[in-house]
């Protein structure tokens, strides 16, 4: 089984958010044949609910196009190759649960894929309880296309947990990798397309060098929703690209992608950074309606590989809280030839970023570094204590334009564009051109202590933007509300 590891790094650790519990019964369409596995079972046996077979590896190895494998509960210690596909016509081979009963895919303290997926389509993993890897390379799931093309890949409702690439608690050799889930698309001419991860759980990891969720390479359509992303040691949601993963540089890249739902916290790194979602390389994606916080960074754009332009990315309506540097940063250099055009972040919330005393500055609420025409419209800036930058700018970003945003810092308020603090809104606005529509004025937040960042009746942010803006088609605010329910576009992540 050849086994692939994303050269990304990044970053993540602290303390968990949540207990993880082991997942339990989901919903599916069962379309042809079912077959069965058991820890009671035997591989001989013709796999029916009777006379199970013994390892889901059988499963994998002789399930018939578009059947179900129903897994019952246990724990099963094995590393598993998938051998077979769905197809158009047959559906979605499906693995899954049985019943309520959790089934544990135990690496028993050992490196390796649990699951690998390499040169397969319409495969489905749902219900499925990974834990106990350690050492590298491992992963929960892998993704590849080393030997043919992989698409219409569904990874639903997992547990993923203490997935380990060192047994060190407080550092990270070199290039170890553990990652949960893991897409790599290595074939130069057919990219991992139709590519769908939801409604996973992944906690308490210590991923080393690569994220929790990465997709790299020639990938293709995807969609990474509603996941929950806690203590993972490193980046928690990762689209990158240009890291030589496949042989074609025009395609060695992830794009036409959305991440959005998901609820991403305290993504940071035992030996350099971190953040809960990051753009690296990554092109045409869309990241909206995320909830990120007490993260190294919360949202990035970034490329890390010199000589490599991304583009035509969009950040909207998600909200951004209490992470060490940035809420959202847009991150390129040009002494490396790194390029990013054409970033929009529209009709985000965020508030109390840029606290830690290790980041110089903390970059703030806001960051852009370099970029070329970053579009900053119609957000909720707002600073609570600590350092209190609420717009970092840094190596001459080309054509920044800031409109229509409501800015407020609850003590002193700081404006660092290029080498100059500013100390007033005012000053700032005068001196770049920037933000002639915005405003700095209190939100009205209805619990930002209980961190509900809902707007209270009678806010100013509310229809606040200018009439001629309208969302995008199919827009919606955190909540899931049409994006625009009075007169005006209300400002921030949340619809009043």
């Amino acid at each position: 089984m050849r086994t692939f590891w994303p050269l990304v790094a990044i970053t993540a650790l602290t303390s968990a958010l949540i207990a993880t519990p082991a997942v339990a019964a989901s919903n599916s369409v069962t379309v042809g044949e079912t077959r069965y596995v058991a820890t009671t079972g035997n591989n001989n046996n013709p796999g029916t609910l009777a006379q199970p077979w013994r390892t889901i590896q059988k499963a994998a190895d002789a399930a018939p196009p578009g059947s179900t494998v129903y897994i019952r509960g246990g724990t099963y210690k094995e590393f598993v190759d998938m051998n077979v596909s769905g197809s158009a016509t047959a559906g979605y081979t499906v693995f899954r649960n049985y019943d309520s009963t959790p089934v544990i895919l135990d690496g028993n303290q050992r490196a390796g894929e649990l699951i690998g997926i390499d040169g397969k389509s319409y495969i489905e993993i749902r219900g499925l309880n990974f834990r106990n890897v350690l050492g590298s390379p491992s992963a929960g799931v892998q993704v590849s296309t080393w030997s043919g093309p992989s698409h219409h890949i569904r990874i639903v409702r997992n547990s993923f947990k203490n997935l380990y690439a060192s047994s060190s608690t407080t550092t990270y050799p070199p290039n170890v990798y553990a990652g949960a889930i893991t897409v790599a698309g290595s074939d130069g001419t057919q990219a991992i397309t139709n590519l769908e991860v939801d409604g996973n759980t992944i906690a308490d990891c210590r991923t080393g060098w690569t994220e929790a969720i990465g997709i790299t390479g020639n990938v293709d359509g995807f969609v990474v929703s509603n996941n929950t992303v806690t203590n993972t040691g490193n980046i928690g949601i990762d689209a990158s690209g240009h890291w030589q993963i496949s042989p074609n540089p025009a395609n060695d890249f992830a794009r036409n992608g959305r991440i959005v739902g998901n609820h991403v916290s305290y993504s940071k790194s035992l030996v350099e950074g971190g953040a809960g979602i990051y753009l690296d390389g990554s092109s045409n994606m869309i990241v909206e309606r995320n909830i990120v916080h007490n993260n190294w960074v919360g949202i990035a754009v970034g490329v890390e590989v010199p000589n490599s332009t991304i583009s035509d990315n969009i950040i909207r309506d998600n909200l951004s809280y209490s992470n060490d540097g940035y809420g959202i940063g847009v991150m390129a250099w040009s002494p490396e030839n790194r390029v990013i055009r054409n970033t929009t972040v529209v009709n985000n919330t965020t508030f109390g970023n840029g606290q830690s005393s290790e980041l110089i500055g903390g970059f703030g609420e806001m960051a852009i570094v370099s970029s070329n025409n970053t579009v900053v419209k119609n957000n909720v800036f707002y600073s609570s204590g600590g350092q209190s930058v609420l717009v970092y700018t840094d190596d001459n970003p080309v054509n920044p334009r800031f409109s229509d945003n409501s800015y407020y810092s609850s003590s002193s308020a700081f404006f660092d564009w290029n080498g100059t603090r500013y100390t007033s809104f005012s000053a700032y606005r005068t001196a770049t051109g920037n933000d002639n529509r915005s405003a700095f004025r209190d939100p009205q937040f209805v619990n930002p202590g209980g961190f509900d960042f809902r707007l209270k009746a009678g806010s100013p942010s509310i229809d606040a933007t200018t009439s001629t803006y309208n969302p995008a088609p199919g827009e919606l605010d955190l909540d899931g509300n049409p994006r625009k329910l009075g007169t005006a576009v209300d400002r921030g992540a949340f619809e009043h």
